[in-house]
């Protein structure tokens, strides 16, 4: 995304940067990876949550309230009910 910013002179790539975060998380990415852990680092900032189903996890799920994001919690928390509902959520839950 960050090459088509600036080809196309956009700045959209910066918008997303949460879900890469969680992206990587989600999928077991090996954090001692430079790159894989500074993008997570940067997307589970608390200044670049820009996605509305993020931050309500944060606020509303039990076992995540009070707490910050970081890998281990995503992993655990948020991660596994989004795998849930893409594997056997209907188009209304998706």
């Amino acid at each position: 995304m960050r090459a088509m910013d600036d080809r196309l002179t956009l700045v959209a790539s910066d918008c997303f940067v949460d879900l890469v975060g969680l992206a990587n998380i989600a999928d077991d990415m090996d954090l001692k990876s430079d790159e894989t852990r500074f993008l997570c680092n940067i997307g589970l900032n608390p200044g670049n949550l820009r996605n509305y189903l993020l931050i309500w996890c944060k606020r509303n799920l039990y076992n995540m309230r009070g707490k910050e994001y970081t890998p281990h919690n995503i992993g655990f928390y948020i991660a596994p009910l989004f795998n849930a509902v893409c594997r056997i959520g209907d188009m209304k839950d998706k």
